[in-house]
């Protein structure tokens, strides 16, 4: 593309990455003043002095020990969430759990059988395998297994086709 340069005009030249001496690229903290009562002290880059290895050697570390500590303050506040987050999930699995044993408690305080029970002694009264019943009311056995111990409870129309079994049989 031209980008509005003509032809015959020599193109620059530039130097394949050379690097610019820390001197030039340090300026004095009294060079950085921006407020607007310093604005006119009349101090121009001529004036700053020039550094001396010790100066630019101390800037250089200076500028390490900053890069460091913002590093540092970053995977701090990473490992703080990421404790914060294992806390939460960790309590809200504390909750759940509670509430869980609250709710078999009460259950067994009052004495009413769950509904993975309750499937076991309609099986155990009709002689019926897991298989037997899963096929059925159209599931599998694992998901019987898996509501007789508790680890999960069937869908509403699981339910009502096994009371409609229950009913079919005359099961009270």
């Amino acid at each position: 593309m031209n980008y509005g340069i003509p032809n015959n005009t020599p193109q620059p030249t530039i130097a394949p990455s050379t690097p610019v001496p820390l001197a030039e690229r340090i300026r004095p903290a009294w060079l950085c003043i921006t407020a607007p009562e310093h604005a006119n002290r009349g101090v121009s880059e001529k004036d700053t002095p020039d550094l001396t290895a010790e100066q630019i050697a101390e800037a250089e570390a200076e500028d390490l020990r900053r890069q460091t500590v913002r590093a540092l303050k970053k995977q701090a506040i990473q490992e703080e969430r990421a404790r914060n987050k294992l806390r939460n999930k960790l309590a809200d699995k504390a909750a759940r759990e509670a509430v869980s044993r609250a709710r078999q408690e009460a259950r067994k305080a009052k004495n009413t059988p769950t509904i993975g029970e309750s499937i076991l002694a309609f099986r155990a009264l009709h002689h019926l395998t897991r298989v037997a019943l899963a096929r059925l009311i159209g599931c599998t056995g694992q998901s019987i297994a898996n509501w007789e111990h508790g680890k999960c409870t069937p869908h509403r129309a699981i339910i009502e086709k096994i009371a409609e079994l229950d009913k079919a049989t005359g099961y009270q």
